[in-house]
C-alpha cells in the first residue's frame, strides 16, 4: 500500500517537476508533526529535486521539538529558517502541492487553511479521527490505525527507499526523530497499535537510536509555563457530573500542558480555555478508559455551530469563535462545563 503511495506522489511531481510545493503542520507543531514534516521534506526533495519546497509551522513550533529541529539541521547541514516559516505571507499563495501532516481540520492549519483553496492537489498524512481535511484532500493517508504521523511517515520511508542505497547520512537522523515523535505520541507507548513496535524495528534497521529519540524530547519546564500552570490551577472549577471529577480552568499559553497536569494529578476530565487573537482554544483531556474526549470536541463545534474539534480519545481540541459567550473567562469556563454535562447526559440516555 505505502509502496502504491510513494509511485502516485512521484507520478504527479512528474507532471510537473518544478512544482512548488507547501509541506504544513497543525499549529504549535509538536514533535510527531515535526519529525514528520521534516521525513516528508526528504522523501520529496528526493522525488523532486527542481521543486520549490517550503516547511510551514503555523504559530512556531513547541518547546519539545526544538532539539528536533537542530539534530536534522546538524545532520543535513540545511539552515531550518531558509526552509521553514511562521508566517503565511512568507509563503507562495498559489502553491501546486499542499502536503498536511498530523492535521484533521483545516482551521488547525490557521492562516495557512487559506491556501488549500488555491492548490491544485491536496495530500493529508494524519492519525487522528477523520476530519474536514480528509473529505478536502486529493489523497489521504493514515487514520486511527497508527499511533502517530510519525508510524505513517516512517512506513512511507521504508517503501521510498526499498531498492535504493541506503548509505545516507541523514537516514538514521531521520530514525530517531520519527523514533521520537512516536514515542511522544503514543505517550511512551501507553497508546500503540498492532504496528507500532515493528515500525520501531524498521526504524532501528535504518540506524535510529531510541536513547538519543529520548533525549530529543527532553526539556526542562521554562518559568514562564511553570508559572502559568500554577495559576491556570488557581483558577480552576471543580464539578462532579456524570460521576466524572470534571476540572475547567483558563489561561493565556501553555493550555494543551496544563490540562495534561491536571488530569495526572487527579481529574477524569480537564478543559482548558485560552483566548487566543482570532478565535478560543480549549485543551481537552480524559483520563486512561474514561470519556472519548475527541467526541466531545466534535460535538461542540456542532452544538455551537462554529470551529472545529477532534484528536484522540484522551486527548483533542476545540478552536472556534465563540458567539454570544460572556467575556468573563470564567464564565465561559462555567459554560463549557455545563456543555460537557449536556454532552454526558445525552452520551447515557
Amino acid at each position: 500500500m505505502m509502496k502504491d503511495i510513494v509511485d502516485l506522489i512521484s507520478g504527479k511531481l512528474k507532471e510537473d517537476n518544478r512544482s512548488r510545493i507547501c509541506i504544513v503542520t497543525h499549529k504549535n507543531a509538536d514533535p510527531d508533526a515535526v519529525a514528520s514534516s521534516l521525513t516528508a521534506y526528504y522523501i520529496v526533495n528526493n522525488l523532486c529535486s527542481k521543486c520549490r519546497l517550503t516547511l510551514c509551522y503555523p504559530e512556531g513550533i513547541a518547546a519539545y521539538s526544538h532539539k528536533i529541529l537542530e539534530r536534522y539541521a546538524k545532520c543535513s547541514g540545511s539552515h531550518i529558517s531558509s526552509i521553514s516559516t511562521s508566517e503565511c505571507s512568507e509563503v507562495d499563495q498559489n502553491p501546486d502541492i499542499v502536503i498536511t501532516v498530523d492535521t484533521a481540520n483545516p482551521e488547525q492549519l490557521g492562516c495557512f487553511s487559506e491556501i488549500l483553496r488555491h492548490s491544485k492537489y491536496v495530500i493529508t498524512v494524519d492519525h487522528h479521527k477523520t476530519g474536514e481535511l480528509k473529505l478536502q484532500s486529493n489523497l489521504y493517508v493514515g487514520g486511527e490505525k497508527y499511533s502517530s504521523t510519525s508510524e505513517i511517515m516512517a512506513l512511507i520511508l521504508e517503501a521510498f527507499l526499498k531498492g535504493k542505497n541506503r548509505d545516507d547520512n541523514i537516514l538514521p537522523c531521520l530514525a530517531t526523530m520519527l523514533m521520537s515523535g512516536i514515542v511522544y505520541d503514543s505517550r511512551r507507548f501507553l497508546n500503540i497499535t498492532s504496528k507500532t513496535f515493528k515500525v520501531m524495528e524498521i526504524l532501528r534497521v535504518f540506524g535510529g537510536n531510541y536513547f538519543e529519540a529520548l533525549n530529543l524530547l527532553e526539556k526542562e519546564e521554562d518559568r514562564s509555563q511553570r508559572i502559568a500552570i500554577l495559576k491556570a490551577c488557581q483558577r480552576i472549577i471543580l464539578r462532579e457530573i456524570c460521576g466524572f471529577i470534571v476540572v475547567g480552568t483558563h489561561i493565556g499559553s501553555f493550555e494543551s500542558n496544563v490540562a495534561r497536569v491536571l488530569v495526572n494529578n487527579g481529574a477524569d476530565i480537564a478543559i482548558v480555555l485560552s483566548d487566543k487573537k482570532d478565535a478560543t482554544r480549549i485543551a481537552l483531556r480524559s483520563r486512561d478508559n474514561t470519556v472519548d474526549i475527541s467526541a466531545f470536541a466534535s460535538w461542540l463545534a456542532g452544538k455551537l455551530g462554529t470551529g472545529s474539534g477532534g484528536g484522540h480519545f484522551n486527548s483533542a481540541l476545540f478552536e472556534g469563535v465563540l458567539k454570544g459567550f460572556e467575556r468573563s473567562r470564567d464564565k465561559k469556563v462555567k459554560k463549557f462545563l455545563d456543555l460537557f454535562g449536556e454532552f454526558c447526559n445525552e452520551r447515557s440516555s
